[in-house]
């Protein structure tokens, strides 16, 4: 009688597992489910911000050649163009350009970045790829973690003056 006893509550605890089991399966897929369409809102959200962006602000012509002069004369208005574009599609991009542009000399390890940065960056780093084109583009492939921000590092650095000097020298060439 013992055993059937022990029995009867054995089957009733793995009943009442297999209940729980079934219950976190649920919910984890209620979750999932969630997360799915959060993330599918979100795309759709960016991809919104962006189409309306082009219809107020024009996105900026693809920038780079194979000649470095001509790239270094055209980097400020495909700079200008560029963020008016982005700011509008996506304020948030703000903050890391602006970060980057006061500190061009402090190398972006992307792994360092907080999930959003990181994420900004990765986005950043698509938008690129479909604007660069000649030794520009070829700086972006080099970039192996998709890195964006430190794409734009790397172009702020070779096309923006460093020096009072080099910002006269470029005005003349320009004259």
């Amino acid at each position: 009688m013992a055993c059937f006893v022990l029995e009867l509550m054995a089957d009733q605890t793995m009943v009442q597992m297999l209940q729980v089991a079934a219950q976190a399966a649920q919910a984890a897929s209620v979750a999932a489910e969630s997360m799915r369409k959060m993330v599918e809102k979100d795309d759709n959200d960016r991809k919104q911000k962006f189409s309306e962006a082009s219809k107020v602000v024009r996105m900026p012509d693809s920038f780079g050649s194979e000649d470095q002069d001509q790239d270094q004369k055209g980097w400020r208005d495909f700079l200008h163009n560029f963020k008016s574009w982005l700011y509008y599609a996506d304020g948030s991009f703000e903050a890391g350009l602006t970060n980057v542009d006061q500190n061009p000399k402090d190398v972006l390890d992307l792994s360092a970045l907080e999930p959003a940065h990181k994420a900004k960056s990765v986005q950043l780093y698509a938008i690129l790829s479909g604007l660069l084109k000649g030794k520009p583009l070829r700086v972006l492939r080099q970039q192996e973690d998709r890195n964006g921000l430190e794409v734009y590092r790397q172009l702020v650095q070779t096309f923006t003056p460093s020096s009072r000097t080099r910002s006269l020298s470029l005005l003349q060439a320009l004259m």
